[in-house]
């Protein structure tokens, strides 16, 4: 695969949707590897009993104090898992401005304004853009916090009505611990059949969707839809403030995903705006439309030659409003490269980087160094 520095000026926005694709997937295996873990802790003292006899409610006492300790444990990791999330796919949109940055600025500044770029370039509003996606709430009212308590409420809500049902009902044990299997969604091979069920565009086509061994009705499926959403708008937040402090973007165009299936409202605001081409003024639209929506935001370049005469102008001591911002973004140095910048390192990984990069990115670093933890 190709590199973010190969690509061309017009790619690298579609380059932060396909990074945000395969953080998504991966996204998608560390929620079945946690689960496939909770799993075999709930159901450890169902295995050692013989599967034919009926549970009875002193055996499910037992179990579900075992399953409330590894529902927690989950949960404990599933929180972490969430802020880094928020993070990494905040961070996406950094690289791509590094990119531009790279591209557009440094070869225009005069070699005697060129210095390094502080380590830090960027923090104050890395950590801005964090912080909107952390406290973001939607149509609901509800923010990231406030799902992940739903889901942990519904987790042990359904954990403690399987068991009842289970004596209520003189169900076996072997029964009892496939309903509890089967709520928590985790089994090996299901994360190439969650992954086509988050590539589809709309709720009503989710809804067709069910049975088989990987059913799209338990909590593994609810896990990964929750930490994909949550990518989605963390992206697009820190898109919509990158592009506002971009001095090369005049306006916003929106593009469909190559998967977009049924006419929907992205049909809708893609051929929308004055030309009816999907083109608004910057900040006009507000991406995701919809839940799993995949359209992606890209930013419409003024003429190069103009803006490189305008760069010029600006380091050689002209007044430039929107320039000084910038230059103030970036870490004062406006010569400076950002794509060795730890925040802008994201974007190369998650586009191109190999499966053992994105988990070490992921687990290992934190994108916001040495901003402290968010808390949700």
């Amino acid at each position: 695969m190709a590199t973010v520095s190969d690509l061309s000026l017009g790619q690298l926005d579609l380059a932060q949707t396909l990074a945000l694709a395969r953080m998504n997937l991966f996204l998608t295996g560390e929620v079945q590897r946690m689960l496939l873990e909770t799993t075999d802790e709930m159901l450890a003292p169902l295995k050692r009993l013989n599967q034919r006899t009926e549970i009875n409610a002193a055996v499910a006492s037992r179990i579900q104090v075992q399953a409330k300790r590894a529902w927690a444990t989950f949960l404990t990791h599933f929180t972490d898992m969430m802020k880094r999330v928020v993070k990494q796919a905040t961070a996406l949109p950094f690289g791509t401005l590094a990119q531009y940055h790279e591209r557009l600025v440094v070869p225009a500044v005069p070699e005697t304004e060129e210095a390094a770029a502080s380590p830090f370039a960027m923090n104050p509003y890395y950590d801005e853009a964090v912080q909107l996606a952390l406290t973001k709430r939607y149509a609901d009212g509800l923010a990231l916090s406030e799902r992940i308590w739903l889901l942990d409420q519904r987790g042990r809500k359904e954990i403690g009505a399987i068991l009842l049902r289970g004596v209520n009902e003189q169900q076996s044990i072997g029964r009892v611990s496939l309903s509890l299997q089967q709520f928590v969604g985790a089994k090996p091979g299901c994360k190439g059949q969650v992954s086509r069920w988050l590539s589809y565009q709309t709720s009503r086509a989710l809804l067709s969707i069910s049975g088989g061994a990987c059913s799209g009705t338990g909590i593994s499926w609810q896990a990964a839809r929750l930490a994909r959403n949550e990518a989605t708008v963390a992206m697009n937040l820190a898109n919509d403030l990158m592009l506002s402090r971009m001095p090369w973007i005049e306006s916003e165009q929106i593009h469909l995903a190559a998967t977009h299936g049924e006419t929907d409202d992205c049909d809708d605001v893609a051929s929308g705006g004055a030309k009816g081409n999907g083109v608004y003024p910057v900040g006009t639209i507000e991406l995701p439309l919809h839940v799993l929506c995949c359209c992606h935001k890209g930013g419409v370049i003024t003429d190069l030659g103009k803006f490189g005469r305008r760069v010029r102008a600006y380091a050689g001591g002209g007044t430039d409003k929107e320039m000084q911002r910038y230059t103030r973004m970036v870490g004062g140095a406006l010569g400076a490269s950002l794509t060795g910048v730890a925040v802008a390192g994201a974007l190369g990984i998650f586009y191109g980087g190999s499966e053992g990069e994105m988990d070490e990115r992921f687990w290992y670093q934190d994108a916001e160094d040495p901003i402290e933890e968010a808390v949700v």
